[in-house]
């Protein structure tokens, strides 16, 4: 699973991987969740120590939040859990 902080462009490049072209609508939703982001993570909202990252989940395509120490990149928090992306890994696989 590719899991990054959010920069300029990073979601929508990883969401480019797994979906077809979106549309302008989508890109302009995909701007703006970035901009929040990075007001959050600028805002120290989480910590002086924390940040929040978005990414998707190479395996399922989907969205994955984390909350990440800055310092030593340990997941403080994820959701959805690396667990129930596996199990929905495997429900993929299986139909």
């Amino acid at each position: 699973m590719e899991i990054s902080s959010v920069q300029t462009g990073s979601l929508m490049h990883a969401m480019s991987l797994t979906q077809p072209t979106p549309s302008p609508e989508i890109l302009q939703e995909r701007r703006e969740i970035v901009k929040a982001v990075k007001k959050l993570n600028e805002s120290e909202f989480y910590g002086y120590s924390s940040e929040l990252q978005i990414a998707v989940d190479r395996a399922t395509r989907r969205p994955v939040v984390r909350l990440v120490d800055k310092e030593t990149q340990e997941v403080l928090r994820q959701i959805p859990e690396e667990y129930l992306l596996r199990m929905a890994e495997e429900l993929d696989l299986q139909a």
